[in-house]
């Protein structure tokens, strides 16, 4: 029989501040949703993209792509629902909460960040960039990927801080279904053991283990990545040969170029176009996304009154320290996370600037 202290003791050792932030979340991204609901419809890609899956496992995995998992996610939508997007929609509404609380309990695990301050940098991982690409089912197997990779972080934060070492395994799983889903977070991939330097838990044996686990499954994925791409010669090898230019001069040119457009939009372009919408729906009166918009910003204001309370001296201190770090982590993951479209022939479409460049 367990005595009520030990029930006591169980129940302190909840963490209580992660459940908080896990549904202010939810409300969040219930009340962007809610005033367009479930049942859109999307572009010609993604009814391709639903016939390719619907009734067939054999899209599920294609050892031979240069995805191989990229209608992974796809199949997945068309177990909830067939002959329709609620699915994949009901699957980015659970990626968005998803992606923003695996950041929360990273930048919480890490001590990077107070809880008030890491659930209002969760809060804006899921607005920014405020541009309709996030919503855009052809969007689907990237929020995917980002997730995955999310989740391998953090697994890999919880193995060098716990004595679990199922943690490695499951960082490793993560990692695969990411970067075999989407090639774009490849550069970020790589860094992203950096991580560990920040990590005062464990010994430098266990982080060079957790390491080089990281390293063989990122490697093997490269690998895989090149040999389908270029040896293959696949859709994807010709978009690289249509990005080139005439001389290697211009083509570096034109990926600085682009790279630095990919920032303006994300820092200066979306921000004043989202200002902009906003001052019209005031003029026109669409009283809807007027309240919605209050809404978000009541809950939002709510959750961080909640948050303040807590008494985080230690990671106020910690997130002084690393204030820096963070800042320039933010803005190396925007450049990393576009790098490989400044390559190719879609280097100026603005759509593709947002898949993974909203990490930062």
């Amino acid at each position: 029989m367990f005595s009520i202290k030990d029930n006591l003791d169980k129940l302190k050792r909840v963490d209580h501040q992660f459940f908080i932030g896990a549904l202010g979340i939810l409300f969040i991204v219930i009340a962007l949703w809610a005033p367009f609901g479930l049942k859109t419809t999307d572009l010609y890609e993604g009814w391709d993209n639903l016939r390719r899956v619907e009734g067939s496992y054999s899209m599920v995995f294609r050892p031979s792509s240069s995805r191989p998992l990229v209608f992974l996610v796809w199949k997945m939508a068309s177990l909830i629902t067939t002959e329709s997007f609620m699915g994949a929609r009901l699957i980015l509404a659970a990626l968005f909460w998803g992606k923003a609380i695996l950041l929360f309990s990273i930048l919480r695990k890490m001590r990077l960040a107070s809880t008030s301050l890491a659930f209002l940098v969760a809060i804006l991982f899921i607005f920014h960039p405020a541009d309709q690409a996030n919503f855009l089912m052809r969007a689907l197997p990237r929020h995917f990927s980002v997730f995955a990779w999310l989740l391998a972080t953090l697994l890999m934060v919880l193995s060098c801080q716990k004595s679990s070492w199922l943690s490695i395994p499951g960082m490793a799983t993560a990692l695969g279904v990411s970067a075999l889903v989407s090639e774009q977070g490849f550069p970020l991939m790589f860094l992203t053991p950096l991580a560990l330097l920040l990590c005062k838990e464990c010994s430098v044996v266990k982080k060079k283990i957790i390491a080089i686990s990281w390293y063989i499954v990122f490697f093997a994925c490269v690998a895989c990545y090149v040999r389908n791409t270029f040896l293959e010669a696949s859709y994807q090898s010709t978009v690289y040969v249509k990005g080139q230019q005439e001389s290697i001069v211009q083509f570096l040119v034109e990926i600085i170029n682009s790279n630095l457009l990919a920032y303006r939009r994300l820092f200066g372009d979306i921000w004043l176009t989202t200002f902009t919408e906003f001052i019209h729906d005031l003029r026109s009166q669409q009283v809807l996304y007027i309240f919605y918009a209050f809404l978000l910003t009541l809950i939002i204001g709510f959750f961080t009154w909640v948050f303040s309370w807590q008494n985080e001296q230690d990671i106020s201190a910690n997130t002084n320290q690393y204030a820096k770090v963070l800042i320039l982590s933010g803005l190396a993951i925007v450049g990393l996370s576009f790098f490989p479209y400044s390559l190719t022939v879609y280097r100026y479409q603005a759509v593709r600037v947002f898949y993974y460049a909203a990490a930062g």
